[in-house]
C-alpha cells in the first residue's frame, strides 16, 4: 500500500461545486447456480444505464479463502462497484459519485479502504486506484435491499419500467489490464444483452 501511495499524485480539492453527483446503485447475488452482479447509473444530465452479468466461475472461485467455502457475497457486493467504474469511466471521470450499496460489510470496506479478507482488499484497492487515476470523488451510502434498483440487473433481469423510463442496457466492461494481472479469461461472459 505504501508503494501505491508513493506513486500517486496529490489529490486536488477545488472549490465547492454546484453540479449534482452521479448516482451508481450496485448489487451482487450468490445463488446455487452462480454469482452475478449488476449496476445502475443515473447521471445528472438524465442518462440512465444498467449492466448485469454472471461472474465467471474462475473469478468467483478465486475469492474463496478456503476450499470448502460456499459463499463469496462480500466480494460479490464489492466487485460490481469496480465493474461500474470501468463500465462508466467516461461518465465518472473527474466527477463526484455516490455509490449506493445494500451490503454494510462491503460498504464499510470501501469507506475504510480496508478489509481483513484479502480478496475483498484487492478489489477495494483497485477501486482506489481507479479513483486516483480518474480524479473521481466517491461517496458510499447504504440503500435498503428492497430499495436497491440494481437488484434486478444483478439477477439478470431488467424491469419494464427501466426501459420505459428510457434506460439503456449496456454490457459490463472488464479492465483488460486487471484481467491479465489476475490471470483471468472471460470466455463466454453471460450478460443482460
Amino acid at each position: 500500500m505504501i508503494a501505491e501511495l508513493e506513486k500517486d499524485l496529490p489529490k486536488i480539492i477545488g472549490p465547492p461545486r454546484s453540479e449534482r453527483p452521479h448516482l451508481v446503485f450496485t448489487d451482487g447475488a450468490c445463488e446455487d447456480d452462480g454469482t452475478s452482479i449488476g449496476g445502475v447509473l443515473y447521471c445528472p444530465d438524465g442518462t440512465v444505464e444498467c449492466f448485469g452479468c454472471v461472474v465467471p466461475v474462475a473469478i468467483a472461485e478465486s475469492w474463496k479463502s478456503r476450499a470448502e467455502q460456499l459463499q463469496v457475497i462480500g466480494q460479490a457486493e464489492i466487485f460490481p462497484v469496480l465493474v461500474a467504474r470501468w463500465t462508466w469511466e467516461k461518465y465518472l471521470k473527474g466527477k463526484r459519485v455516490i455509490y449506493l450499496i445494500d451490503n454494510e460489510s462491503a460498504r464499510l470496506s470501501l469507506v475504510k479502504c480496508y478489509s481483513p479478507v484479502l480478496a475483498s482488499l484487492r478489489l477495494v484497492l483497485d477501486c482506489m486506484e481507479f479513483d486516483q487515476s480518474m480524479a473521481s470523488h466517491p461517496w458510499y451510502a447504504r440503500v435498503p435491499t428492497h430499495s436497491n434498483i440494481a437488484d434486478d440487473p444483478s439477477r439478470m433481469s431488467v424491469p419494464k419500467a427501466f426501459r420505459k423510463a428510457g434506460g439503456v442496457v449496456v454490457p459490463p466492461i472488464f479492465n483488460t489490464r486487471w484481467l491479465k494481472r489476475e490471470n483471468y479469461k472471460l470466455g463466454d461472459l453471460r450478460t443482460l444483452i
